[in-house]
């Protein structure tokens, strides 16, 4: 039994400590990306998404056992992979189109 107060995510059958990925609560989920939301929007795998969360590159919130990524921290994430200027214009642009267009389908 855990004694600590930390608690853990289970992920492909491995525990990982929750607490060190910076979880809050979540006021609106529109304003979140799943990540197969992520994975659609760079064209990456959706396991692809998860391994960079789990390695703590893009930081994340936990909703119940879902993963939510703010669209800033995406670009944070983006923008520190040296991504230019133009490309971060690019990113924005998609990451918003992407939000209007998931928003227009509830």
């Amino acid at each position: 039994m855990l004694k600590s107060k930390c608690k853990l995510i289970l992920l492909f059958g491995l525990c990982f400590p929750a607490l060190k990925r910076g979880i809050s609560i979540m006021e609106n989920n529109n304003n979140f990306l799943s990540t197969a939301d992520v994975g659609k929007i760079l064209d990456v795998s959706k396991p692809v998404v998860i391994t960079w969360l789990r390695k703590g590159l893009i930081k994340y919130s936990l909703v119940g056992h879902l993963q939510k990524i703010r669209a800033g921290d995406l670009l944070k994430y983006l923008e520190g992979l040296g991504n230019s200027q133009t490309a971060m214009n690019n990113f924005k642009r998609d990451i918003e189109n992407y939000l209007r267009q998931k928003e227009a389908k509830r």
